[in-house]
């Protein structure tokens, strides 16, 4: 697809087009196919057009933002988020998006989507691990210190094995994330 703006933008001007087709397979349209792809160009081109469901998830339920996070991709991440017609929890979509950022150990991804604003923070995977499980366990001090500033944080979530975010820092020797989890009043230490 590299080089296939112009292409894109010339079949865009038919008022017929289905700019939201699907292919045979997972069942893209042409803007997953471009994330998957990571041309930026066609990115852009497609998000141009108000007929694009940018929304629109694949057969594998993944919908262009998360294969933005899946590949890693923080420029078309970032415009993604700059549309006004994305949706971070449609029904089409498998994972949260900053649950699936932190799981990939895509930091800079989490940060877009804390930036943002409308982002679930206590989600949970099958492990019942939280976004503030995997920031530690990624040793992300950053986005630790970002979330930590979240009110609605839950810092005592346990995981399925009954271990909080400090537990996890705790084991990883990392005490500058540990002195971090300290400084909230409602940690439990117990």
């Amino acid at each position: 697809m590299f080089g296939q703006a112009p292409v894109v933008r010339w079949l865009l001007s038919y008022d017929g087009i289905d700019v939201n087709c699907r292919g045979e397979g997972l069942g893209l349209t042409p803007l997953g196919v471009a994330v998957r792809k990571k041309d930026v160009e066609v990115v852009q081109v497609l998000l141009s057009d108000a007929r694009t469901d940018i929304n629109a998830g694949s057969r594998d339920n993944k919908t262009p933002l998360l294969d933005a996070i899946k590949h890693r991709h923080l420029v078309i991440l970032r415009l993604l988020l700059a549309d006004a017609r994305i949706e971070m929890h449609p029904q089409s979509q498998s994972a949260s998006p900053l649950l699936y950022a932190m799981r990939k150990g895509f930091g800079s991804g989490g940060r877009a989507l804390l930036a943002h604003g409308d982002i679930d923070i206590s989600a949970r995977d099958w492990k019942d691990r939280t976004v503030l499980h995997y920031a530690v366990l990624h040793n992300d001090d950053g986005l630790v210190q970002l979330l930590l500033q979240k009110q609605d944080l839950d810092v005592n979530a346990q995981d399925w094995l009954g271990m909080t975010a400090l537990h996890r820092a705790i084991i990883k020797d990392n005490r500058q994330i540990a002195a971090m989890l300290l400084t909230r009043s409602d940690l439990d230490v117990s």
